[in-house]
């Protein structure tokens, strides 16, 4: 019977430990670290952001894909995200 181990090495996959959940706030930009602020409570549609934070959509859209490349927040539907660490 084989494991995930077994499978992983067998398909020669390189998997690397993820990071300590703090080095990942530590490459975080001041406004992306204003974004997850704003999404602490609960999840928000990009317009309510927008309103928190004074900010252009343009911005917020740019700092959101940002934060969700960063497997932070994730997109619920369309225009509304939430914090997921």
């Amino acid at each position: 019977m084989y494991n995930v181990n077994d499978i992983v090495k067998n398909l020669n996959w390189d998997l690397q430990e993820k990071e300590v959940q703090q080095s990942l706030f530590n490459s975080l930009t001041n406004e992306e670290e204003l974004i997850i602020e704003v999404l602490e409570q609960k999840a928000l549609h990009v317009d309510e952001i927008k309103q928190k934070l004074q900010w252009q959509s343009s911005k917020i859209a740019k700092h959101l894909l940002q934060i969700e490349f960063k497997d932070i927040i994730i997109p619920l539907s369309v225009k509304i995200y939430k914090r997921i660490m």
